[in-house]
């Protein structure tokens, strides 16, 4: 089981990495702001990710069992 400091220092890196193009230096370090379509696209992307990682590992977890039995 993944700890709530584990999560929290996960969701700070995102928090930075969201915010660092909104930020004065990111125009010196070549940073732009992603169109809102971009956030979007992301969270449908990575949801479909997750979801195809679910569905396989609860695949594998059933033909191992199967062929353990």
């Amino acid at each position: 089981m993944v700890s709530s400091l584990r999560y929290s220092k996960a969701l700070g890196v995102i928090a930075v990495a969201i915010a660092l193009p909104l930020f004065p230096v990111s125009r010196w370090l070549g940073f732009v702001v992603p169109p809102l379509l971009f956030f979007v696209f992301l969270i449908g992307a990575t949801s479909a990710y997750l979801a195809i990682v679910e569905i396989n590992k609860r695949i594998v977890c059933r033909i191992t069992v199967e062929r353990s039995s």
